[in-house]
């Protein structure tokens, strides 16, 4: 009985592990699959960073939370 009860909570650790695994890795894909287009229409970001486009801002807000349009055009003019 003993036995049983250790197989089943090893199961579970390894089935917790394997999804916390699995999590990250499509974390880290989604981070890697942006491709933007390589057209000019500057926007400048929360962040007082000028990016190329908004499709750059929308792949440099995956990793930083709360990054978003302050306005189109350069951040020069802010």
């Amino acid at each position: 009985m003993k036995q049983l009860k250790m197989i089943r909570l090893l199961l579970l650790l390894v089935i917790v592990v394997v999804l916390a695994l699995v999590g990250m890795a499509m974390a880290d894909a989604a981070r890697e699959e942006c491709m933007c287009p390589r057209l000019l229409d500057p926007v400048c970001g929360t962040d007082l960073h000028t990016y190329s486009n908004p499709c750059m801002l929308e792949c440099a807000a995956l990793k930083r939370t709360g990054l978003r349009i302050l306005k189109r055009g350069s951040c020069d003019e802010v």
